[in-house]
């Protein structure tokens, strides 16, 4: 049951974020899939990988409260100390290996789009860190959170080009006067 939890959470919260139109929501949606990685790294006795979904889900939270960003200096301050949090957990376990560095990665840039970029800036963050995410997911073959962060860089690519086409004026009622040029 548990393994089963373990695939098919991510993939849900990954199909909930296609419906996210918001960094609001989508920061919601984070947070309540931290939620369910801590409860089945749990039971499973993974306890740094749920220190790493516990500190992340602690990360999410604050972004939904505080609905504002933190200065640059703050937001690097705080990822590394949650780095090093992960880190010393790593080496107290032994799990230190190449393959590992890359949830810390993806988490680092999941975390700094949280705490200090704006809508678009976030989205952004969200596709290196899921494109990152999807690599180690395939590396340890568990295909569940590998659909669900390709879900979720599917749900912030589709938002990013929304936000591009907000951004952009429309070209075909754009007057342009091509004869000024020609006087």
């Amino acid at each position: 049951m548990i393994d089963l939890m373990l695939q098919v959470f991510p993939v849900i919260f990954g199909v909930i974020s296609l419906f996210c139109n918001t960094k609001t929501k989508m920061v919601v949606v984070n947070l309540l899939t931290a939620a369910s990685w801590v409860f089945a790294f749990g039971i499973y006795g993974a306890w740094a990988g749920a220190l790493v979904s516990a500190i992340s889900g602690g990360s999410s939270l604050y972004a939904a409260l505080h609905k504002k960003e933190l200065t640059t200096v703050r937001a690097i301050k705080i990822i590394l100390l949650m780095l090093l949090t992960i880190l010393t957990m790593d080496i107290y376990t032994g799990s230190i290996n190449l393959i590992s560095y890359l949830p810390l990665f993806a988490f680092s840039f999941y975390r700094y789009g949280e705490l200090r970029m704006k809508e678009y800036g976030y989205r952004v963050c969200g596709i290196i860190g899921g494109i990152l995410y999807i690599t180690y997911a395939l590396i340890i073959n568990s295909w569940g959170v590998a659909i669900g962060e390709m879900l979720f860089v599917t749900a912030n690519i589709f938002y990013i080009v929304r936000l591009n086409k907000q951004k952009s004026p429309n070209l075909n009622q754009a007057k342009i006067d091509v004869t000024r040029h020609f006087k």
